[in-house]
């Protein structure tokens, strides 16, 4: 994600755009999130907010994994993720400042390829 150190970074751009929310729980047992998502999708279309459930039940049992979703709903945000400088809520220009964005990293036609680094397990986050 071009512009992005994390995931977490990426998701606080989006949340300061107004295009991401914070679920602080959901109990899995009564309401699931993929119905949340498949919800919020038919309500908004590509103007539904990514997001993040802080704590999820499952089971009778409550976790704190935070859970994320929706985070690329959207050619503005997909844009956003790519480094394109000016967003606009119009999808069309969009698609096409995200399509010459990503296309600007192609070297002689191809992707730039890096080699892998390996981490080793007791050091990975």
């Amino acid at each position: 994600m071009a512009p992005f150190d994390s995931l977490r970074d990426y998701a606080e751009a989006l949340e300061k755009r107004g295009k991401f929310v914070r679920v602080k729980e959901m109990d899995q047992d009564k309401y699931e999130a993929t119905a949340f998502h498949y919800k919020i999708l038919d309500r908004w279309k590509t103007n539904a907010p990514g997001f993040l459930i802080e704590k999820t039940k499952v089971n009778g049992t409550w976790h704190t994994v935070p859970v994320v979703g929706n985070l690329f709903n959207g050619f503005d945000t997909v844009a956003e993720c790519f480094g394109v400088d000016k967003i606009s809520d119009s999808q069309s220009e969009m698609y096409i400042a995200a399509g010459e964005k990503i296309t600007s990293y192609l070297v002689n036609d191809r992707w730039k390829s890096i080699d892998p680094v390996i981490v080793d397990k007791k050091k990975a986050p």
